[in-house]
């Protein structure tokens, strides 16, 4: 059985610099794949709603460690298969000088 390409990618969008915060497609998913990344019955959108509802916002963390927060997730949204958001950063040098450049160079493409 030949192995599905993945389908979904993340990309940076936009940057703005005086408000602090990164625009993102965070997940993009046509159809069901390996990953099972996909809304199923609308749980994903549930959930968005709650979190906004509820006024919450989704931590962001360099390289999974939670130790070094670099910002938020705010405005998360679902619309025609692609999870996007705003990751709102913290204006410290670490994220400055480290997290914006790999994030603008890896997902510039």
């Amino acid at each position: 059985m030949e192995k599905k390409e993945q389908l979904y990618v993340g990309k940076v969008t936009g940057v703005n610099e005086d408000a602090k915060y990164v625009e993102a497609i965070i997940l993009h998913f046509d159809e069901p794949n390996e990953n099972f990344w996909r809304p199923l019955s609308g749980c994903l959108d549930a959930f968005l709603a709650r979190i906004e509802k509820a006024g919450k916002h989704i931590p962001a963390y360099y390289q999974h460690d939670e130790k070094q927060l670099i910002g938020l997730w705010k405005e998360l949204k679902i619309e025609g298969g692609v999870l996007s958001g705003r990751l709102y950063y913290d204006n410290i040098p670490f994220v400055n000088e480290v997290v914006l450049p790999q994030l603008l160079f890896r997902f510039a493409y």
